[in-house]
Protein backbone atom coordinates (compact mmCIF):
# COMPACT_ATOMS: atom_id res chain seq x y z
CA UNK A 1 0.00 0.00 0.00
CA UNK A 2 1.35 3.12 -0.67
CA UNK A 3 2.75 5.07 2.50
CA UNK A 4 0.74 8.32 0.89
CA UNK A 5 -2.69 6.51 1.10
CA UNK A 6 -1.84 5.33 4.31
CA UNK A 7 -0.93 8.98 5.58
CA UNK A 8 -4.51 10.10 4.35
CA UNK A 9 -6.71 7.29 5.65
CA UNK A 10 -4.51 7.82 9.14
CA UNK A 11 -5.01 11.68 8.92
CA UNK A 12 -1.28 12.29 8.93
CA UNK A 13 -0.48 15.63 7.41
CA UNK A 14 2.90 14.35 6.56
CA UNK A 15 3.50 11.22 5.06
CA UNK A 16 6.78 10.77 6.81
CA UNK A 17 4.59 10.07 10.14
CA UNK A 18 3.60 7.60 8.88
CA UNK A 19 6.30 5.67 7.39
CA UNK A 20 8.50 6.55 11.01
CA UNK A 21 5.45 5.10 12.94
CA UNK A 22 3.64 2.18 10.91
CA UNK A 23 6.51 0.71 8.65
CA UNK A 24 8.42 -2.48 9.05
CA UNK A 25 10.83 -4.21 6.95
CA UNK A 26 9.78 -7.66 6.29
CA UNK A 27 12.96 -10.64 6.02
CA UNK A 28 11.00 -11.20 2.88
CA UNK A 29 11.36 -7.77 1.40
CA UNK A 30 14.73 -6.82 2.79
CA UNK A 31 15.81 -10.02 0.59
CA UNK A 32 14.09 -9.15 -2.42
CA UNK A 33 15.37 -5.32 -2.14
CA UNK A 34 19.15 -7.00 -1.96
CA UNK A 35 18.57 -9.41 -4.83
CA UNK A 36 17.11 -6.44 -6.94
CA UNK A 37 19.84 -3.74 -6.08
CA UNK A 38 22.74 -6.78 -6.47
CA UNK A 39 21.11 -7.74 -9.93
CA UNK A 40 21.28 -3.73 -11.10
CA UNK A 41 24.72 -3.11 -9.65
CA UNK A 42 26.15 -6.29 -11.45
CA UNK A 43 24.41 -5.07 -14.79
CA UNK A 44 25.95 -2.19 -14.83
CA UNK A 45 29.49 -3.10 -13.77
CA UNK A 46 29.53 -5.61 -16.14
CA UNK A 47 27.76 -4.62 -19.52
CA UNK A 48 28.82 -6.00 -22.66
CA UNK A 49 30.29 -2.89 -23.94
CA UNK A 50 32.15 -2.21 -20.60
CA UNK A 51 31.84 -0.28 -17.50
CA UNK A 52 30.05 3.32 -18.00
CA UNK A 53 33.38 6.35 -17.69
CA UNK A 54 32.55 7.85 -14.09
CA UNK A 55 30.86 11.22 -14.26
CA UNK A 56 32.95 14.34 -13.71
Amino acid sequence: MPGKVVAQLMEHANVATTLNVYTQVLDGALRAAVDRIGGELFTIVHRPEGPVAPMQ
